[in-house]
């Protein structure tokens, strides 16, 4: 397989989306990344590029890391519905 490499240095922001970020891909992130290298979690409808809520990932978690990546909170002038199975 491929060795990781640290991200282009003319990088400054990366939003992962269309699927769950996981704990694990944050914390390799976070081994490779400079802290000056932003990430966020953008979470919205995967069928399309809609994004409706945004987190930003602490550059380096202070404590022990989340259970799961927030997704964070919505846009100005918008709600956020979060529903259960039922």
């Amino acid at each position: 397989g491929a060795s990781a490499r640290p991200p282009p240095t003319a990088l400054r922001l990366v939003i992962a989306g269309s699927d769950t970020l996981a704990v694990d891909q944050v914390l390799r992130w976070q081994a490779l990344a400079p802290s000056s290298l932003r990430l966020c979690n953008a979470y919205g409808v995967t069928e399309a590029t809609i994004t409706a809520t945004l987190y930003p990932v602490p550059s380096r978690w202070e404590v022990a890391p989340p259970r799961s990546v927030p997704i964070g909170w919505p846009f100005g002038n918008t709600k956020v519905y979060l529903l259960d199975r039922y």
